[in-house]
Order: C-alpha cells, then sequence, then structure tokens
C-alpha cells in the first residue's frame, strides 16, 4: 500500500496514515490510476464545450479519478464497509439531468427546477437573497412572455442563481454518493453553443429529492472537505437544511467529532435540539414539583384541627 500512497498529495496521505492508525478500521482500498493527458482533457472539454477549472485538470493530470474505501471490525462480525472518498474517472464526468421534453403531460425534471426557493450561497458569484428573489422571479416571468421564436433571444437574458436541468447551466457528476444524491461540477449560466469559463464552476450537491445545495466554489476545497470528513456516509448532507440523518452521527463522533463540532452552531438551532431542550426543561420542573410534594410540611402537621 505504501507504493498507493506515494502517489497522492500530503494531505491525503495524513487522512490515510490516520486511517491506518486505527484499531477498528480494516480493508482500507485504494483505487489509484494514472493520470490523464492533456489531450484528453481538451477532448473532454471540446465535446462538452466547458473549461476545466485548473485544479481538477492539475488532479486528472495525476489522478484519472481516485476510491478509497475502507471497514470497521465489531467484534467477531464481518467488516462494515463505512467510509467511501470518490472522484469519478474523466470519462465519467458525464452530464446530469437532460431535458427531454417540456410538454407538460409528460413531466420531466426540466418542471421541478423552479419549484426549489435559491439557497444562502458564499462564493465569488454569489448575491444578496432578496436580489435572488428578486431575479429568479423576473426570469419566470420573462421566460413565460417569451414565445417560441424568441425563446433563444430570452435565454440570453436569463440569469439564474441555482442550478436548472436545462441548457441554461451543465452539470457533471463528480461522485453518484452511493445512490443517496450527486456531487456535481455545476456551470451555471451558459448558453447554448458558447464555451463556459473556468471562472463560473462551482461545486454542488444534488439530493434525491432534486433540490441542489451548494458545497463550495472549488475542486480543490471540495475534495478538502471530502478528506476531513473522512468519507463517511452522506457527509454532504452536512451542508443541507436537513443536516445529516441522526443515525449517521455516532460514526461522526467516533472518527471526526471535529466536524461535527463545526456545525453545531447549526444543530442548535434546528427543531430538533430545541425540542429535546424543551422536553429537558418540562422534566427538570417536574422533577422539581416532585421534590416539593414530598417534602414535610411541619407548620401543617401540627396545626389545630379547629383553626382549619
Amino acid at each position: 500500500m505504501t507504493s498507493k500512497i506515494d502517489k497522492f498529495d500530503s494531505e491525503t496521505r495524513d487522512i490515510l496514515s490516520y486511517l491506518e492508525s486505527r484499531e477498528e478500521i480494516c480493508d482500507i482500498k485504494i483505487n489509484n490510476t494514472y493520470g490523464v493527458s492533456s489531450s484528453q482533457l481538451n477532448d473532454w472539454e471540446n465535446r462538452n464545450l466547458c473549461s476545466l477549472p485548473q485544479d481538477l485538470r492539475n488532479f486528472y493530470s495525476n489522478h484519472n479519478g481516485v476510491l478509497i474505501e475502507w471497514s470497521i471490525k465489531i467484534d467477531e462480525s464481518e467488516p462494515l464497509q463505512l467510509g467511501r472518498i470518490q472522484i469519478n474517472a474523466i470519462k465519467d464526468l458525464t452530464k446530469v439531468g437532460s431535458v427531454l421534453s417540456k410538454d407538460l403531460r409528460e413531466p420531466s425534471i426540466y418542471d421541478l427546477e423552479d419549484l426549489q426557493s435559491p439557497p444562502k450561497i458564499n462564493s465569488k458569484n454569489s448575491v444578496q437573497l432578496s436580489e435572488i428573489n428578486q431575479a429568479d422571479s423576473g426570469n419566470i416571468e420573462s421566460s413565460s412572455e417569451c414565445s417560441e421564436e424568441e425563446n433563444s433571444e430570452c435565454k440570453k437574458n436569463i440569469k439564474i442563481l441555482i442550478p436548472h436541468f436545462d441548457d441554461l447551466s451543465r452539470n457533471f457528476e463528480l461522485d453518484n454518493c452511493n445512490g443517496y444524491g450527486k456531487v456535481c461540477l455545476v456551470y451555471r449560466n451558459s448558453k447554448p453553443g458558447m464555451i463556459v469559463s473556468e471562472q463560473s464552476a462551482e461545486i454542488w450537491f444534488l439530493d434525491r429529492s432534486l433540490q441542489w445545495h451548494y458545497l463550495t466554489d472549488s475542486f480543490k476545497n471540495y475534495y478538502r472537505l471530502a478528506l476531513s470528513h473522512l468519507g463517511l456516509p452522506q457527509w454532504q448532507m452536512l451542508y443541507t437544511q436537513d443536516g445529516l440523518p441522526p443515525f449517521l452521527n455516532q460514526w461522526f463522533y467516533l472518527f471526526c467529532p471535529g466536524r461535527i463540532l463545526v456545525h453545531q452552531e447549526k444543530w442548535k438551532n434546528s427543531n430538533f435540539i430545541s425540542l429535546l431542550d424543551s422536553v429537558s426543561n418540562s422534566n427538570s420542573k417536574k422533577s422539581l414539583n416532585q421534590e416539593d410534594s414530598k417534602k414535610i410540611n411541619f407548620a401543617k402537621l401540627f396545626e389545630d384541627k379547629n383553626t382549619k
């Protein structure tokens, strides 16, 4: 395994060394292939009319995708496959969500794209939330007013702030997340037949309900996030409004508690935690009342019956 580890950068080697140091972790599998040539990268860009970000180009120049899997051993049972860090190979960096029909009698994912309220994003292309709402409402009105002949002209003036499933944005799958979603390389505000600049590339998470969640503004930052979360199941859900499923918290507290602490403020503001606080407060009040009821009132004990 040492030869495979040497091919990675220092951050990946540190994470792999940490996994090897844990006694409960076993079956660390690394699928790392040789890099992609510049001609292959240029061919992908020409076919998809998108310029790859420089950090992603550097990654593919050294690794044609990567897959790191690790398991845990509990008692005498079979090892449980738990962690998984994956970046698709260049041939699997394929487009997500092609629109086949706009007929309302045959609904598709195209009909769901404007049902989502825009998220709060912090990137070089982000704007204020009020501006997002105004822009989205303006886009919907302008698109509805366009006739079929003017449709192409209208699309030139539309600026979207969340990824779409039509030709207004181009989305490419980086990781299929074991079926619970997709991590995508997203180019927003693309124009048909035009090459999209690498400066508009961002990383978004698409959940199973077809809702988009912003992750980060560069591939390098996303790869660091994947490493820092050790590829634990559904770690991308920490960056959504729903949060991490409660039954997965135990693995994060066990292997990377620091990541839970980062998101602690978000959990404090959730309804689940506030509900627990209200229940604990009510239980404490009940216990105080019970303690008061158990105390002996000596004044009443020796009180004359005639005075009652």
